[in-house]
C-alpha cells in the first residue's frame, strides 16, 4: 500500500522527523476551578515580544499561580493568567508595574530586552528571565465578552512589586503574609492617644480610563 508523503507549500518548510523531535512541548491546560480574587504569587512561564493587532509593540506574558505560596493557593497550582504589557505612553502605568515587579528599570524595558531566535525574553537588563522568575500580582476574574468562557486577569494594572519579607522567612519563621493587612495577623499596641484609630489602607493603584480603552485594544486571545 502507498505511504503518505507530506507536503508543504513552501518547499522549505516540510515537515521533518528532527522538526519534531526538537519542537516545544506544549502547555497543559489547566482544568481546575478560577482563584478567587486576590494577590498570588506566579512563574514567567513565557514572555515574548509581540506586535498586536492594532500595530502597538509590547510584551505577551504567560504567568501560572505558584501554589506552593500558602496552603490555601494549592489547589490553584498552575492556573494560568495571560498579560499583554503594551509599550505606549496610554499604558505606562502597565510598564511601569510589570518592571518593578520583575526588579529591573525602565531603561532596561526601553533599550536592554535581550530575545532569542523565536522572540522569546532571556533578559532584561541584568535580570535573567526563566520559567522560574518570580512575580507576585493581583488578579481577578473576568472574561472578554458575553460568549467567552471566565478566565483569571490582572486587577489593574495587577504586578506587584516582591515582599520585603523573603520567603524563605515566611516558610521557615512562619511570619505574616507581607501582603496581608497587618491588622488581619496581629493585633497592633494602641497608645492612649490613638486609642481606637485604624490605619488607613493605601489607595490601590489604578489605570486611567484613557489607559484601560487601549490596554483593551491590544488584548488577544492566548493563541
Amino acid at each position: 500500500m502507498p505511504k503518505v508523503k507530506w507536503e508543504a507549500a513552501a518547499a522549505d518548510d516540510a515537515l521533518t522527523a528532527s522538526d519534531v523531535d526538537s519542537a516545544e512541548s506544549g502547555f497543559t491546560p489547566y482544568s481546575g476551578d478560577l482563584p478567587p480574587a486576590g494577590v498570588y504569587r506566579f512563574k514567567l512561564k513565557r514572555v515574548k515580544v509581540e506586535t498586536f493587532g492594532t500595530g502597538n509593540m509590547g510584551l505577551k506574558v504567560l504567568m501560572e499561580l505558584d501554589g506552593s505560596w500558602k496552603d490555601a493557593h494549592r489547589k490553584y497550582d498552575g492556573a494560568p493568567v495571560w498579560a499583554n504589557v503594551v509599550f505606549t505612553k496610554g499604558a505606562a502605568a502597565f510598564v511601569k508595574a510589570f518592571g518593578s515587579a520583575i526588579g529591573v528599570t525602565s531603561a532596561a524595558l526601553l533599550s536592554n530586552v535581550v530575545t532569542d531566535e523565536k522572540d522569546l525574553v532571556t533578559k532584561i537588563g541584568t535580570k535573567k528571565i526563566t520559567e522560574d522568575t518570580v512575580v507576585y500580582a493581583n488578579i481577578k476574574k473576568g472574561r472578554q465578552d458575553a460568549e467567552s468562557d471566565w478566565k483569571s486577569e490582572l486587577n489593574g494594572t495587577g504586578f506587584l512589586p516582591a515582599p520585603v519579607a523573603s520567603d524563605a522567612a515566611d516558610e521557615d519563621e512562619g511570619s505574616a503574609d507581607p501582603f496581608e493587612d497587618e491588622a488581619e495577623t496581629e493585633a497592633p499596641k494602641k497608645s492612649k492617644k490613638a486609642k481606637g484609630a485604624k490605619t488607613p489602607e493605601p489607595a490601590p493603584v489604578k489605570a486611567s480610563k484613557k489607559s484601560k480603552a487601549k490596554a483593551a485594544a491590544d488584548e488577544e486571545p492566548p493563541f
